[in-house]
């Protein structure tokens, strides 16, 4: 095993999941809390745990305050993670999507199959063009 490993920094994501626990709310209990400061709700929390999104800088402040986090050096950690988080999620957006893969009987705009057909039209059996 990497020893590195055992004192990676968690994610944003993994913060926030792990904070949140700590002090003992469910996301929907936490999302009501933040109501009052922009409209977050558990949807958002769900969301920013998994990672898919990132909270934005005051929204990550009004969590901080929701959760009790008052220590200087876990807000500093909080801000890092904001920050790597950001940037992981911005080069997962400019990443190229793989090219799609063509399943065969699908067809495309204007009636042309997307992959040729199995059997060869000349081998007596009728099928669509």
């Amino acid at each position: 095993m990497n020893p590195l490993a055992l004192h990676a920094p968690p994610s944003l994501a993994e913060w926030l999941r792990t904070r949140r626990l700590a002090v003992h709310l469910t996301q929907g209990a936490l999302g009501a809390r933040l109501e009052e400061f922009g409209g977050c709700n558990q949807s958002n929390i769900s969301t920013w745990e998994l990672g898919d999104a990132i909270p934005d800088a005051g929204q990550i402040v009004a969590l901080t305050r929701a959760m009790g986090v008052f220590d200087p050096a876990e807000i500093t950690l909080r801000d890092d993670l904001a920050l790597v988080a950001r940037r992981q999620l911005a080069a997962r957006r400019l990443a190229p999507s793989p090219a799609p893969i063509p399943v065969p009987g699908r067809r495309r705009r204007g009636g042309r199959s997307a992959v040729a057909p199995l059997v060869p039209p000349e081998a007596g059996h009728a099928l669509a063009d």
